[in-house]
């Protein structure tokens, strides 16, 4: 397993976009902290090759080892991916991170997220 950092892809007025890339099955990313924007997009895309992408959050800040779960799109459904997508996250956690699991040795997801 890795922990893949972030980077800021875009800062423009209120909005900034972030980004994990070239994440594989395995892999997680280095969590954001960004409990001050309430609106969170999230858009997967690459290749996915069986893998899962599945977008975590977590309130735990008195911890080095936060405990994650699943967060949901506003239908409540989980923010799980297995093809490219983007949707509007429902909660607003302290940490966001994304998990992979599964897919091959060509499997290759980049993750961003869209903050306002």
């Amino acid at each position: 397993m890795s922990i893949i950092t972030l980077s800021e892809e875009l800062t423009a007025g209120k909005f900034k976009v972030i980004k994990w890339a070239g994440m594989k099955g395995g892999d997680v990313g280095q969590p954001l902290f960004i409990p001050d924007a309430a609106d969170k997009t999230i858009h997967v895309k690459g290749t996915f090759t069986g893998a899962t992408a599945v977008i975590q959050g977590s309130n735990d800040l008195e911890t080095k080892t936060p405990e994650y779960d699943t967060l949901h799109k506003t239908d409540l459904s989980d923010l799980s991916f297995t093809v490219k997508g983007i949707f509007f996250i429902s909660e607003n956690p302290n940490l966001i991170r994304p998990s992979v699991s599964g897919g091959d040795g060509s499997t290759s997801l980049d993750i961003s997220i869209c903050l306002k």
